[in-house]
């Protein structure tokens, strides 16, 4: 997935697995602080952010 201006590539999709897993990065680093910091523990929103952390990662570095 690619989109174009001007026969340029402005957006691809590894750009877009990256941000959305930068977003995702982030949303796994603040459970773990309220795990770690605060005694918050949601066990399966801290499993699946960095789950799909590191799924969409993979996603863009493939290929």
């Amino acid at each position: 997935m690619e989109i174009r201006k001007d026969n340029k590539i402005i957006i691809t999709g590894k750009d877009i697995c990256k941000i959305v897993g930068t977003i995702t990065g982030l949303s796994f680093l603040y459970c773990l602080v309220n795990a770690l910091f605060l005694d918050y523990v949601n066990l399966p929103i801290l499993i699946s952010s960095a789950f799909f952390t590191l799924i969409l990662f993979w996603f863009s570095q493939r290929g």
